[in-house]
């Protein structure tokens, strides 16, 4: 308690808290996707495959501006592979932000970020 200035930021903090752990399994499914079915096995930094958790560092290193766009290709080719268990996800958090909370995701994370602003 003592880490909040006010009952609103506790709320909203609850509502995040409940969120997350309401898609806790949605998250690990995307994960598991995005390194295992979201791979350019084109390339490799060092014994591993480039996917969607290790392209920012394949990109930081790979200096043919070529091999980057065609990781990149492949990605956006393959994002139907995450689509669904990103909108089931969005789905289940909007609901708990409406019912639990009476506003939508969006409105909760900006004034959670006022509050942090303003401290």
């Amino acid at each position: 308690m003592e880490s909040f200035d006010t009952p609103r930021e506790l709320f909203l903090s609850s509502l995040e808290s409940l969120a997350e752990d309401k898609t806790k399994s949605l998250e690990r499914e995307l994960h598991e996707i995005r390194n295992k079915k979201l791979v350019d096995k084109r390339y490799r930094i060092e014994d591993n495959y480039v996917n969607w958790s290790n392209w920012r560092q394949f990109n930081a290193i790979e200096t043919n501006h070529k091999c980057r766009k065609n990781v990149f290709d492949c990605f956006i080719e393959k994002t139907e592979l995450i689509k669904s268990v990103i909108e089931k996800r969005f789905s289940k958090i909007r609901y708990i932000y409406e019912y639990e909370g009476g506003m939508n995701p969006l409105h909760g994370y900006l004034e959670v970020k006022e509050y942090h602003i303003i401290s």
